[in-house]
């Protein structure tokens, strides 16, 4: 413990700009900075980055990514129908 103390340091670098806003794609766990391009979830509002539209949210597991609020229900329901 003594050792960290002496030298201290991130193990990874991080590749973000900790002065402009962004949130994080629920995905790639990668920064999305305002103004550039994301989706979310219709369920959970998660953000992702647009090439992931269409596919099951990572986050929660029940809605579509970029779909719409009436599609969630069926997307939900339909996972239990086997």
């Amino acid at each position: 413990f003594k050792c960290l103390k002496k030298t201290p340091k991130n193990k990874h670098d991080l590749n973000y700009d900790d002065r402009n806003p962004f949130v994080i794609c629920g995905r790639t766990l990668t920064p999305i900075y305002a103004g550039s391009d994301s989706i979310q979830c219709s369920y959970c509002n998660s953000h992702f980055l647009p090439k992931f539209e269409g596919e099951t949210c990572d986050v929660c597991q029940i809605a579509t990514i970029g779909g719409k609020s009436s599609e969630t229900l069926f997307n939900f329901i339909s996972q239990f129908k086997r």
